[in-house]
């Protein structure tokens, strides 16, 4: 057993297979495909047909005086690398994105090798592998899933830099975070614990120099968060403004208050698994490592096994197969100047109308307001009480078809009777 564990390439074939294996447990049905990746895809799809280059990219959950907290355009630019050759389409281009994060094994394993030890970085790739938070977030596109599998790096890099420890790593380390602060701002958090380690680790119990490093780490990264940095210079710091009245403000903030939620301390875990291993690096053993797995997979195949009723992190009884079966039927219809409202949780149906955009279909997109048709998606027709623009505009009415899609949701189509 200990030689097959010291086989690193071994060790990499197995657990790819293993990670790979896992994550193709119902993919499909369990695919997370729904706002924020349809108009994500949507987004990418015009940048890609316009070859247009942007310094800023989505907004995200902060929010303060109805000004989103902006994130980084590498978000768009990561997704192209999977869209391009799945040729944007949702279930292809997101199985690419896993078996990326697949790979993520081999730097994380070089670079916990390099920072504790052999055992450390076994039993930090197992965590990787079968833990259930990162199983959910590698199997579909989302900002702090990018930084599950790009994490790793960091942890390589850190590895390098305590074998080799030159400047010009110690650079890479914070110029890489500043790269990773683009995808998600939880990376303040990751940045902070870097600063902290560093400064306790090397300089202050030497009493070094802290000019130079301090220099090296600020200035590292500025150089990673830098298209950032540009698009706040020249538009009035605004990211900073948001900041400071989503903190400071007396108003109360619009949007969804900030939450603990899982997505959110993604990167941060790792980290924190890699640095409690370091530490704990003596206690770790074969045994432990064959125990932890064996406990994982039991749990992960009473997880994992059966079916799901409904895509991760979506509407019970509602996943990807739904909404592409509600664009296969509206497709087909030969009706103009509609539009549509999925009444299950996205009143403006962003990945149908993803797939309607990807076709060409030229329509009015924005328009609730004078279209003649509207295609909802609800359990009953009676959806037109709801007090959101995009149904109360759309009366009076009659309903002209349904069609039954799943045993808990239908599809209306209703015309606009004119008073």
């Amino acid at each position: 057993m200990k030689k097959i564990f010291q086989n690193k390439f071994l060790v990499f074939i197995l657990l790819i297979i293993l990670f790979i294996a896992i994550r193709s447990l119902h993919f499909v049905p369990a695919l997370n495909f729904s706002f924020d990746q349809g108009n994500g895809f949507t987004r990418i799809l015009e940048m890609w047909k316009n070859k247009e280059i942007t310094l800023v990219g989505p907004g995200s959950s902060i929010s303060a005086d109805n000004k989103l907290l902006l994130q980084g355009s590498i978000l768009y630019y990561f997704t192209l690398i999977f869209a391009v050759p799945g040729k944007f389409d949702p279930i292809v281009s997101s199985y690419i994105f896993m078996i990326f994060s697949s790979f993520g094994i081999i730097p994380l394993y070089s670079g916990m090798k390099k920072l504790a030890n052999q055992k450390a970085a076994l039993l930090m790739v197992i965590l990787y592998t079968l833990l259930p938070m990162f199983i959910d977030y590698t199997r579909f596109f989302f900002g702090p899933s990018f930084l599950i599998p790009l994490s790793t790096i960091l942890i390589y890099l850190m590895g390098i830099y305590k074998v080799k420890p030159k400047n010009i790593y110690l650079f890479f380390i914070f110029a890489y975070t500043g790269i990773l602060m683009q995808f998600h701002y939880q990376i303040a958090i990751v940045l902070i614990i870097l600063f902290v380690y560093y400064c306790l680790k090397h300089w202050i119990p030497a009493s070094a120099g802290m000019t130079k490093p301090l220099l090296i780490m600020v200035g590292g990264f500025c150089v990673g968060f830098s298209p950032m940095i540009l698009f706040e210079l020249k538009n009035q710091f605004y990211n900073l403004h948001v900041i400071r009245d989503y903190l400071f403000s007396s108003k109360p903030h619009s949007g969804t208050p900030f939450q603990i939620l899982p997505h959110r301390y993604l990167s941060i875990s790792i980290l924190t698994f890699a640095l409690v291993s370091i530490y704990f690096k003596k206690y770790i053993s074969y045994f432990l490592i064959i125990a932890v797995a064996i406990i994982l997979i039991i749990f992960d195949a009473f997880i994992y096994l059966p079916k799901p009723l409904h895509g991760f992190g979506m509407s019970p009884d509602w996943n990807y197969l739904m909404e592409k079966k509600t664009y296969e039927i509206i497709k087909t219809q030969n009706v103009k100047n509609f539009n549509i409202v999925n009444h299950i949780y996205d009143n403006l149906s962003m990945v149908i109308k993803f797939h309607l955009k990807k076709d060409g279909v030229k329509m009015n997109y924005e328009d609730y307001y004078h279209n003649d048709y509207l295609y909802v998606i609800s359990k009953n027709a009676d959806v037109f009480k709801d007090p959101a623009y995009e149904l109360n505009t759309f009366v009076p009415n009659k309903l002209i078809k349904s069609w039954k899609l799943n045993k808990v949701y239908n599809l209306y189509l209703f015309k606009r009777v004119q008073k």
